[in-house]
């Protein structure tokens, strides 16, 4: 819990990459992870709680590559609380059992 702000990109689901980044943002920081236009922000609502954060805006936009628009999502999560010191688990046991 040092950071005041930390992004992430194409890495993993949002129950998975809330428990990689969450617990380094510090308490009043911010956590932004851009996604596809199809995550369901949903999933995450119980890693985020319970990794001390909340869900404060979900903006949708498009991105243009010449001929190609693509639909993105940015999740932004303020950290309102602490992480518990049990987190965050060895990776292994993030991928074999997510908080959701």
């Amino acid at each position: 819990e040092s950071f005041d702000f930390v992004c992430a990109r194409a890495v993993a689901s949002m129950p998975m990459l809330c428990e990689l980044c969450l617990p380094f943002v510090k308490k009043g920081g911010v956590f932004c992870a851009m996604k596809s236009a199809n995550e369901d922000v949903s999933e995450c609502n119980r890693a985020v709680t319970t990794l001390g954060g909340k869900i404060s805006q979900v903006k949708e936009f498009s991105l243009t590559d010449g001929d190609q628009t693509v639909s993105r999502t940015l999740i932004i999560i303020e950290k309102v609380s602490h992480t518990p010191n049990t987190y965050p688990r060895k990776f292994s046991n993030i991928k074999a059992k997510p908080i959701v």
